[in-house]
């Protein structure tokens, strides 16, 4: 009921899990780290959990997360999986971190998802981009992770398609020159996996 309703909405408001405005209500920081700890406890006792774990021995992987549905027919799915994907990464951050991210739609997804951070993060592109969508290209999400962050990057304008002369003239730029060496000083790695036919026919 409208009352039960209510009820519940003040004791979350109380404590400090969501914040009420004129246009509805949003979750706060603390509701969100709440709900990712309730997250990691429900997921022990569900399918997806299982499925990670078979990954995680078949494949001898430290960590897997699995996120149900089917991200191509569902746009919610991805962003869920940016959100997870965000979440983890916020886990992992330090003070001067370097962070090399790659393009991809699912890598914007989890772009939209970085907090404030209280420390410097630096963020790099790890591969060049021209002649694709703007939006999922990895100068994009480096730029837009490190606003979100608060913490600064760097781009790398090489195009995928060059003469070996002109990317043999690219690579002698000081601004490229710079931005592999970031690459190369990078202590974390995003790397989102697409469709190999797909990329492959691109």
């Amino acid at each position: 009921t409208e009352r039960d309703l209510r009820s519940e909405t003040d004791m979350l408001k109380q404590q400090e899990l969501i914040r009420v405005k004129p246009t509805g209500m949003e979750i706060t920081n603390e509701g969100t780290e709440v709900l990712a700890q309730l997250g990691e406890y429900f997921n022990v006792f569900s399918d997806d959990h299982k499925l990670a774990s078979a990954i995680k021995d078949k494949f001898h992987i430290k960590d897997v997360h699995v996120i149900p549905g089917d991200s191509d027919s569902n746009r919610t799915v991805k962003r869920e999986m940016g959100q997870q994907a965000g979440q983890l990464l916020e886990g992992i951050l330090y003070e001067d971190a370097i962070v090399s991210v790659t393009g991809g739609s699912t890598m914007a997804c989890v772009s939209e998802t970085i907090h404030l951070l209280p420390f410097n993060v630096f963020f790099v592109p790890a591969r060049g981009g021209l002649g694709e969508n703007v939006v999922y290209q990895a100068n994009t999400i480096a730029s837009s992770m490190a606003q979100q962050a608060g913490g600064y990057y760097t781009t790398l304008y090489v195009p995928y398609n060059v003469s070996e002369s002109t990317y043999d003239t690219l690579m002698l730029e000081p601004s490229v020159m710079h931005t592999l060496d970031k690459i190369k000083q990078a202590n974390i790695t995003i790397h989102s996996i697409g469709d190999a036919l797909k990329m492959a026919h691109r």
